[in-house]
């Protein structure tokens, strides 16, 4: 994690967003494990420690992308999703294949209202995704180029995370 967080913060000062790390667990969960803010007087704030499970949001549509699952296990997994705006199972693919093609994956107020999340997922040296890097912000911060530069900065940060974890196989 030490060599993860300057990362983060680069993330969080760049696209002024909340940079997020976040750790698969056995139980199809993810934990946040670090954190970096920026420095606007609002913001979204997370707790490390704070647990999600693995196919929500953005994060779970890259995780989805990386699993190796088929349609009809990812949208079991679904099913037990909470959301504040649930989109159908065929938007969740969608964003799943986006996310498989792009590297990143996006989430426009799903899970909660009014917030939108990016992720990329780190990878071990066998192609599991084992963590993904995350920005969180306001929805009406994610629009065309921002987006898309996001996004793009997100998939290149994972992909370092990604060969160093896999001494460079990946």
């Amino acid at each position: 994690m030490r060599l993860v967080h300057p990362l983060l913060e680069g993330i969080a000062q760049r696209h002024r967003v909340t940079a997020t790390l976040w750790q698969r667990t056995r139980s199809e969960r993810v934990v946040l494990v670090d954190r970096a803010d920026n420095d606007s007087s609002i913001r979204v704030h997370m707790s490390v420690g704070q647990r999600l499970p693995m196919y929500i949001a953005a994060l779970g549509r890259c995780m989805a992308a990386n699993s190796g699952l088929s349609k009809n296990e990812l949208k079991k997994r679904f099913e037990e999703l909470r959301w504040d705006d649930k989109p159908s199972f065929e938007e969740y693919m969608v964003g799943v294949e986006e996310a498989a093609k792009k590297g990143y994956a996006t989430d426009s107020g799903n899970y909660v209202k009014g917030v939108s999340t990016v992720s990329a997922a780190v990878r071990n040296e066998f192609g599991q995704p084992v963590m993904a890097i995350s920005a969180v912000g306001f929805s009406a911060q994610f629009t065309g180029p921002a987006l898309l530069a996001l996004g793009e900065d997100l998939r290149d940060r994972a992909a370092e995370v990604t060969q160093a974890l896999s001494g460079g196989r990946s």
